[in-house]
């Protein structure tokens, strides 16, 4: 419902060597997930790509793999 798949999860944690597991596996590397599955949210939340969500939690290595194994190259400004 929110998106959150293994692929996204281990992209969120910069857990590459099961990025690249699930990418052999066929995961879809730019699914969508929101950032939280806090009930509170709307269904006009923002949604991320498992680049975008490894680039805002600081894995930068993370988003290279993702973006060599064909990804789309994350599309966002982080706010420090």
């Amino acid at each position: 419902d929110c998106g959150h798949t293994p692929l996204w999860t281990a992209a969120s944690l910069g857990y590459n060597d099961i990025i690249e597991i699930l990418f052999c596996a066929g995961a879809d590397l730019d699914k969508k997930g929101k950032l939280n599955f806090n009930d509170h949210q709307s269904h006009q939340d923002p949604l991320f790509t498992p680049a975008e969500i490894a680039l805002i939690h600081g894995h930068h290595h993370t988003v290279s793999l993702l973006c060599r194994l064909g990804a789309k190259a994350p599309d966002i400004a982080i706010k420090d």
